[in-house]
């Protein structure tokens, strides 16, 4: 049976002590942040972060439905839980999910301020918790395509190699699919025939409609890649030299999900 520790630090408020650590229910959680911890870095573990009311609500009651057990502990973290509240007020926890869809499967809480006590998650609520940590992590129509710009014009993109990962639903389980461009001379033939004119040191400006973890850009000449300097506002300037150039987008949003978009211009 894959078990569930989540360390509660315990709250105690004046009307009384609210169940492993919430605060007052009446407060407004703004961001709930799962965090892996490195020796739990697999395919089963994934960094996830939620603001959304609804993908908040499962974590809430998660922690209110739980009820102590008794006996000796003997768990091992595999997240680090971060809640932080309106009033900027923070309380961390740990946790440990097996991501194995299991009716039978039941959590474990920890409170941290006393490691001793432990609190059973019902399978209904673990299961609910793996299931939005491991969709948060996931694209169900595909990678998204980005949107690159200059000077009013907006350019042609192509796909790279990329690897993406989705949710399904039926098998509750991540299914993941690479794939490779097509051949390089037909690849780059449409590059250029799509390429547009800019003046040297033209501005480019990246817009992903899901922003990724990690945005790389590479001009590439005769199968060499040389890095172009991005900001965090996903803007960067083409080369001073004149002529055609390619350049590479290279996008991470997590081990599962990356890709490469390639567009061309004219430096004149």
């Amino acid at each position: 049976m894959i078990v569930v520790s989540l360390a509660i630090y315990n709250h105690e408020a004046d009307q009384g002590v609210f169940h492993l650590g919430l605060k007052d229910p009446q407060a407004t959680i703004q961001k709930a942040t799962f965090s892996c911890q490195v020796q739990w870095k697999n395919d089963a573990c994934i960094d996830a972060s939620f603001t959304n009311k609804d993908d908040l609500q499962p974590i809430i009651k998660a922690i209110q439905d739980a009820r102590p057990v008794e006996g000796i502990l003997d768990t091992a973290t595999e997240y680090d839980l971060e809640l932080l509240y309106a009033d900027e007020t923070v309380y961390h926890y740990s946790l440990s999910l097996g991501f194995e869809h299991n009716a039978r499967t039941e959590g474990l809480i920890i409170d941290r301020s006393n490691d001793h006590q432990g609190y059973r998650l019902s399978n209904t609520d673990t299961n609910q918790l793996r299931n939005r940590i491991l969709q948060s992590a996931t694209f169900s129509e595909g990678l998204p395509k980005p949107t690159v710009q200059s000077e009013g014009q907006e350019m042609a993109v192509y796909w790279g190699a990329y690897c993406s990962s989705s949710w399904n639903q039926q098998t509750y389980s991540v299914e993941n699919v690479c794939a490779i461009p097509q051949a390089p001379e037909i690849l780059n033939q449409a590059i250029q025939s799509q390429a547009i004119s800019l003046t040297p040191q033209s501005q480019i400006k990246v817009d992903f409609p899901i922003k990724p973890a990690k945005i790389e850009v590479y001009m590439v000449k005769n199968g060499e890649h040389f890095p172009v300097e991005i900001d965090t506002n996903g803007k960067c300037r083409v080369s001073e030299q004149r002529g055609y150039a390619q350049y590479m987008i290279s996008a991470t949003w997590n081990k599962d999900n990356h890709s490469q978009y390639y567009f061309g211009v004219h430096i004149r």
